[in-house]
């Protein structure tokens, strides 16, 4: 489809939230098709033209409620915009077609930091994304299909994204290395004992794992005993792993009393990657205390 095309079509299907005003801009166009537009609602919003064939109408109306909800919470998130007809997505041209509020900011690669910004940055976006898987948790939704980013999904024989070995630019060398490379990584994945498909991102710590796997990330002050962030991963994955072998799965309580030792901060990761709910007991609590937390939280492994 041409942007002239899409113009067309932008400016039709704006008229289910109330017409525009002015000429759409084309803002992008790749996997989707977007415009600024400014509706005679006064709204200034994004006009998304989506893909056909790449997600399923459920799927993208599940986002938009998902997001909406979001914003109606105060998360800082683009808000999805009623038609008239309180649609978030209609049909037009052959296009799924939504729009969203438009929000202000600038590409990262272009601003002028120094280290000290940089972190301050980043350590933002952290809290951001913090911020939104807590928030998700909380919602209810009445449905959120999204597709599972698995090994199946990554390197199966039909993956999400495609068969990316068979991309007509290959040369027969680079097909066959990327075969290779999509075969080792199955067998990794294979053996791995836990796997991260959380809402949007890899847990925190398997990113630093990542970027600086030999990194000191846990130093036990009574011994003086270093670990590295591989270390640390590694044992929290075996934790995880243990756990689930004694039949806690996600969503379960698990009840740990435990000094301010590694063990600790190695099952709060385990929680983390698992899906469960880590209580932690007081060591300082009496016994009373203590058997009535666990009365009321009936965590599965104590």
């Amino acid at each position: 489809m041409t942007p002239p095309d899409a113009h067309v079509i932008a400016v039709r299907a704006a008229q289910s939230w109330g017409g525009v005003a002015g000429t759409p801009r084309l803002v992008h166009h790749r996997e989707n098709t977007v415009f600024e537009v400014h509706l005679k609602t006064g709204d200034r919003a994004a006009l998304r033209l989506h893909r056909p064939d790449y997600q399923s109408s459920d799927a993208i109306e599940g986002e938009l409620f998902w997001t909406y909800a979001l914003a109606r919470k105060g998360f800082p998130c683009p808000r999805p915009l009623m038609t008239r007809d309180e649609a978030f997505l209609i049909e037009e041209g052959g296009y799924q077609i939504s729009v969203v509020q438009w929000m202000r900011g600038e590409p990262l690669s272009g601003l002028d930091l120094d280290q000290d910004e940089k972190v301050s940055l980043f350590q933002g976006l952290g809290r951001l994304l913090a911020q939104l898987h807590k928030e998700t948790d909380l919602l209810r939704l009445p449905r959120l299909p999204r597709p599972a980013w698995d090994a199946e999904a990554f390197t199966g024989a039909n993956p999400l994204w495609g068969r990316f070995w068979d991309n007509p630019a290959l040369s027969s060398q680079d097909r066959q290395l990327l075969i290779e490379a999509r075969d080792a990584a199955r067998m990794t994945l294979s053996i791995s004992t836990s796997h991260d498909l959380g809402l949007i991102h890899a847990d925190v710590l398997g990113e630093r794992t990542r970027l600086t796997p030999h990194k000191t990330a846990l130093v036990d002050v009574s011994t003086g005993e270093r670990s590295s962030y591989l270390e640390l991963d590694r044992r929290a994955r075996a934790c995880a792993a243990m756990w689930r072998r004694q039949g806690a799965e996600k969503g379960d309580r698990i009840a740990i009393l435990s000094h301010n030792r590694p063990e600790f901060i190695e099952a709060f990761c385990a929680a983390g990657k698992s899906g469960v709910i880590l209580v932690t007991l007081g060591t300082r609590l009496t016994a009373h205390e203590l058997s009535h937390i666990i009365q009321d939280a009936s965590p599965k492994i104590l």
